[in-house]
């Protein structure tokens, strides 16, 4: 049986329209072994990619969750990550990430990293991270080392807390946006449209520039190395005397080297 493959683009009605117009072209000649699946919040039935899904393939519409099955769907995806999160902080949670399911994977996946091996998600946690977001913080720091800019780098570090959990989850965050550069690589070695990319992975538009200079500043290579850095700096302050703070700083300076 031959391979197939599926292409998978999220919120297309975002799509400007001289990427529809490349994805309309896409979907009437598509290989009999590649599948394409869209995902929309809201798309017009005179819109050219629903005329041509409604053409070559199948529509279909979903109810938008009432308040509670919401609540529900981010408590499952917590599950998913082995933590329990409170009912108060899902609501925090909903209410500061949206609607979209997207944005919420997305801040799930975040509060999970955040708060490391605990197994409980509290109110502080997600207020932590979806209100002065560390996470934009640690984007900056990203930006700091493709600069190669150590000042910058520490200066960033300077205004974090300066204990064994910050530390810890700044690292794991940098782990995850690392990840998610490799994975941008990967979607864009298969030709998919840098908006479809950032929609795809959660970039939000103001970091969109940012996000895709850093893609493709770091090599593959440089990626594998930084990720074996995260992983030996994190078993060092779980398993040593290691000051975890002075310890993420020599690790800045020698990535910025």
């Amino acid at each position: 049986m031959a391979k197939s493959r599926l292409i998978v683009i999220n919120e297309a009605n975002r799509l400007n329209p001289q990427e529809k117009e490349a994805l309309v072209s896409l979907i009437e000649n598509n290989p009999q072994d590649v599948n394409i699946a869209l995902t929309a919040e809201i798309l017009a039935p005179t819109d050219i990619l629903y005329k041509a899904v409604s053409k070559h393939g199948k529509v279909r519409k979903y109810e938008i969750l009432s308040c509670d099955k919401l609540h529900q769907w981010v408590t499952a995806e917590f599950l998913k990550f082995n933590k329990k999160a409170r009912p108060e902080a899902v609501k925090i949670l909903v209410e500061n990430a949206g609607t979209s399911l997207l944005d919420l994977r997305q801040a799930v996946e975040l509060v999970s990293t955040f708060v490391g091996e605990e197994s409980a998600v509290s109110i502080e946690d997600v207020q932590r991270l979806t209100g002065k977001s560390i996470d934009a913080t640690t984007f900056d720091l990203v930006d700091a080392i493709v600069d190669k800019n150590a000042d910058m780098a520490l200066q960033i570090l300077d205004g974090l807390d300066k204990d064994i959990k910050t530390v810890s989850s700044v690292i794991g965050l940098i782990g995850w946006h690392l990840r998610r550069l490799w994975r941008g690589k990967k979607l864009l070695n298969q030709r998919l449209p840098a908006s479809t990319v950032a929609f795809t992975l959660g970039v939000r538009q103001d970091k969109a520039n940012s996000f895709f200079r850093q893609l493709n500043t770091f090599t593959s290579v440089e990626l594998e190395k930084y990720f074996k850095a995260l992983l030996k700096i994190d078993k060092d302050i779980k398993s040593t005397a290691i000051n975890p703070y002075r310890a993420l700083e020599l690790l800045i300076i020698r990535l910025c080297a």
